[in-house]
């Protein structure tokens, strides 16, 4: 189901040329799209670009219907002019793929230390404090803090990256620049909807997966705040 808010529509002409007055809004019913046309269009066939993103998953679509001014014939094959519109609004990029492995990384690190702690590190340290005695120990410490360390960097990372592509997301469903989704949200489109708004906002198809990872973070604090030494 797509939402509404995050959805867009182009009008365009067989020659690929916009015909809309790029004024695509909800309806009064809050299920319909609306955008407006140049007034006097000449007899022709035209194709509306329709742009989504869904509410269930937050995957983003795009397709295409075509519609005759006067006499002629629709429009055989619009998948040229749907592919030119997505390219231009691809969510498959640097910055998105970029983000997404930071906050991998940061997770990986995080739970790469905690289980090095449990599953190497204190058998062996049990094994060896048997044969060696409290010679032991001074490791022992070294590698405990040096396993904070690790684990307060990743849980740093998890969240800036998290941060960074929720605004990241935010951006694209809106359309906007980034700085313009921390706006007051006195207005009534995607454009200016606060960032935090989407935050709490359910309905908001972008953000409501990067929930998960804010959930996924919190998680992972009493593991960043367990002492190696205490696992």
């Amino acid at each position: 189901m797509a939402n509404i808010r995050f959805s867009d529509l182009k009008v365009y002409n067989q020659a690929r040329q916009r015909v809309d007055l790029n004024d695509s809004h909800a309806a009064a019913d809050s299920y319909s799209l609306l955008v407006s046309v140049r007034p006097n269009l000449p007899d022709a066939a035209y194709t509306v670009v329709f742009s989504n993103i869904s509410s269930e998953d937050g995957h983003h679509v795009v397709g295409a219907f075509s519609f005759v001014v006067g006499a002629g014939a629709l429009p055989t094959n619009t998948d040229a002019l749907v592919a030119q519109v997505q390219s231009g609004q691809s969510n498959f990029n640097a910055w998105s793929v970029g983000l997404r492995w930071l906050n991998y990384l940061g997770m990986a690190l995080l739970l790469g230390t905690v289980a090095f702690i449990l599953f190497v590190w204190r058998p062996t340290f049990v094994s060896l404090r048997e044969q060696v005695g409290a010679a032991i120990n001074k490791a022992d410490v070294g590698v405990e803090q040096g396993a904070l360390r690790i684990m307060g960097g990743s849980m740093l990372l998890l969240f800036v990256a998290t941060l960074a592509f929720l605004i990241y997301q935010a951006a694209f469903a809106s359309a906007s620049a980034p700085w313009e989704i921390v706006g007051n949200g006195t207005e009534q489109s995607a454009v200016s909807e606060p960032l935090w708004g989407c935050l709490v906002d359910t309905s908001c198809p972008a953000c409501r997966n990067w929930r998960c990872y804010v959930v996924q973070l919190a998680a992972s604090l009493p593991l960043g705040e367990a002492s190696p030494h205490a696992l």
